[in-house]
């Protein structure tokens, strides 16, 4: 839902100025922590190159959510500053999944050479169509189709078409051994350019996203609370 949220999020005549700046701050984000990253796991001991750069990975990701929270509250979030933040931690973020998606064909001793490349292969495949379908061609459609339709059914349609292509998306990277949290994020970039299913999505998704981050957060918490009485 995050990745869903981040897609919805792109300003995308805001990314179109700063897309080039955008993706090379990006670039030096992800690839730099990750050189970071495997230099500290080699620094401590480890030896093989696939367990520093699942090490480095962790490094990789930006949280665009801590990012775009943080802009909001200094009222600097719909600035050209902050929106080449978003855009950079965007595509920051695919970068991660990317390397994601590599590292589960990297821990398969039995892979073969085509297989490494598979999931760079796919990500940036479906990154340029599927990309090229959401900001041109998916706003004509909904448009045409919202002509034809009552208002009051534009929001639910337009709602249930976002968790159709969600669902057929997140099979599709998942099954081209691309990454499926990429399928959420190109599914709501589909609607970054319909301003009433960003509000609507706000609107129905506040709570849940509250109960959501409490449950889990508080999951995580608690695993790593060690009961030396706990007998399972």
């Amino acid at each position: 839902m995050l990745l869903l949220e981040a897609g919805i999020d792109i300003d995308v005549a805001q990314l179109k100025v700063s897309g080039v700046r955008a993706v090379l701050i990006a670039f030096a984000g992800a690839f730099g922590a990750l050189a970071v990253g495997m230099a500290i796991a080699y620094g401590m001991g480890v030896k093989s190159w696939q367990a520093a750069m699942a090490l480095g990975a962790t490094f990789s990701p930006t949280s665009l959510a801590v990012a775009s929270n943080a802009l909001n509250a200094g009222n600097v979030l719909n600035t050209p500053v902050g929106q080449l933040i978003v855009a950079a931690c965007v595509i920051d973020d695919v970068i991660g999944l990317v390397i994601m998606s590599m590292l589960e064909i990297l821990v398969d001793t039995e892979a073969k050479m085509y297989q490494y490349f598979m999931p760079l292969v796919s990500a940036v495949v479906f990154l340029s169509c599927l990309g090229y379908f959401a900001i041109f061609l998916m706003p004509r459609f909904l448009n045409r189709l919202n002509s034809r339709l009552p208002e009051t059914w534009h929001t639910p349609v337009s709602f249930a078409i976002m968790i159709i292509l969600l669902m057929a998306y997140m099979p599709l990277m998942y099954i081209s051994k691309a990454s499926y949290l990429t399928g959420a994020f190109l599914a709501g970039l589909s609607y970054s350019q319909i301003p009433p299913i960003h509000h609507a999505f706000i609107n129905y998704t506040t709570n849940l996203f509250a109960w959501l981050l409490r449950i889990f957060f508080a999951a995580s918490i608690g695993f790593q609370v060690k009961n030396k009485s706990n007998r399972f």
